[in-house]
Formats: C-alpha cells, structure tokens, sequence
C-alpha cells in the first residue's frame, strides 16, 4: 500500500514524516510538559480514531 492509499485513511489527510513524530516527542519531553505522566500518546494521523 502506497502512502497516499495510507493517507486517505487517516484523518489529518497525510501519513507522518520522521520531523512530525519526532516534533511530538520532543514536545512530550520538554520541561513545559513535567506534570504529564504514565499517559499513552499516539502520533498515528488518527488512523484508529
């Protein structure tokens, strides 16, 4: 399957790119997010939403 097959069915429209995961968890990590803990992120487009 072919990312723009990938990318109809996700909601945002378009499959991630190693820059946007790693912008989430470079967020997740930052000092500014100290009180989130044991909290499950998913950086998947909303492909299972």
């Amino acid at each position: 399957m072919g990312a723009e097959a990938v990318a109809l069915q996700l909601d945002v429209g378009l499959v991630g790119l190693p820059n946007d995961i790693g912008t989430v968890i470079a967020n997740v990590l930052s000092d500014e997010m100290g009180w989130i803990n044991a909290q499950r992120v998913e950086a998947s487009g909303g492909v299972h939403i």
